[in-house]
């Protein structure tokens, strides 16, 4: 009877657990930006012991009554809550391995994209519209804050032109690598929610075994191809973002394969954890983004034909 009772008292705790962090991911979804990392505690209170029917029915529940506050919050919390965050529900649980969850992951963002571009054109809705419309909104408050001139007229207008030209030219692959990214933040992020089942380092050793299929590079190279010619011989403003957006997607999957080749190097050198957290600060700080993303996407490209994962180089020995 003794142990009947603390067994009850242990999975109402779990329960607690796990419908609360349920309850936080609603109510990120509801707050504009927060929303796109609400899956973290949603995933997390997948994961925690407990009877999926329920959190299943607990899931409906919110949806419901997301709905009677708004369609809208009811499509955030489907889009960027729930969906994501079953997709690496499986990949925690060992159902699929990294190449499976982020290619299905890849699938859902373009489901996503498809999703955006059905309500521009049969529902009226433009988000891309929305999203510039919501820039110069901010651009204007800028100017109202900042009017001693700490920023220009031009320098403002130039922001919201480069702005502008990302959002209707590139919306695609901004769209693209901005679901993979905070999925894989989302990942991160809900580690902070276990204790010891699942930790930082189990997920980076998985990941740094990434692989892009060759087949992508195919597509890489003629994304590339095509975008040189469109800007240099044909010079065509209609083919050319569509060409580069090609790049930029198929890119990214070189990135990745990138980060994976810079964390086994990384980790061949004996340094103590203090001195990587600081060489890793001096690159994040003082390195312009642009020239570490290229560089980062080079040993992505180089890893595809040299393999450089594979080659072990022995001091004071046979190679």
């Amino acid at each position: 009877m003794k142990e009947g009772t603390v067994l009850l008292k242990d999975n109402f705790h779990d329960y607690k657990i796990w419908a609360g962090l349920s309850f936080l991911a609603a109510f990120l979804s509801m707050l504009g930006p927060l929303a796109f990392f609400s899956s973290a505690p949603m995933l997390a209170s997948l994961v925690k012991p407990g009877k999926m029917f329920i959190k299943i029915i607990l899931i409906l529940l919110l949806a419901v009554m997301l709905f009677f506050l708004g369609t809208s919050y009811l499509v955030f919390f489907a889009l960027f809550t729930v969906i994501p965050s079953f997709l690496l529900y499986m990949y925690m649980k060992g159902r699929m391995d990294m190449k499976d969850m982020v290619f299905l992951v890849s699938g859902y963002a373009f489901l996503l994209i498809i999703s955006i571009y059905c309500l521009k054109f049969f529902g009226d809705v433009d988000l891309g519209e929305k999203i510039i419309l919501s820039f110069n909104q901010s651009i204007e408050m800028l100017k109202t804050k900042f009017n001693n001139n700490q920023l220009s007229d031009v320098e403002l207008s130039l922001m919201k032109d480069i702005f502008i030209l990302i959002v209707k030219k590139y919306f695609f692959s901004v769209v693209f690598v901005g679901v993979m990214f905070l999925s894989i933040v989302n990942l991160f992020l809900s580690i902070i929610f276990f204790k010891e089942k699942y930790t930082f380092r189990s997920i980076v050793e998985d990941f740094s075994k990434w692989e892009t299929p060759f087949g992508i590079m195919l597509f890489f190279l003629l994304c590339w191809g095509g975008a040189l010619l469109t800007a240099t011989a044909f010079k065509s403003d209609k083919f050319f973002p569509v060409f580069l957006n090609g790049v930029i997607v198929s890119g990214f999957f070189y990135f990745i394969q990138g980060l994976s080749v810079s964390i086994v190097s990384f980790e061949r050198f004996s340094l103590s954890p203090m001195m990587k957290f600081i060489i890793l600060f001096i690159l994040l700080t003082f390195v312009p983004w642009f020239i570490l993303v290229t560089v980062i996407l080079g040993f992505g490209l180089l890893d595809a034909w040299f393999h450089f994962r594979n080659i072990h180089i022995s001091f004071g020995g046979d190679l």
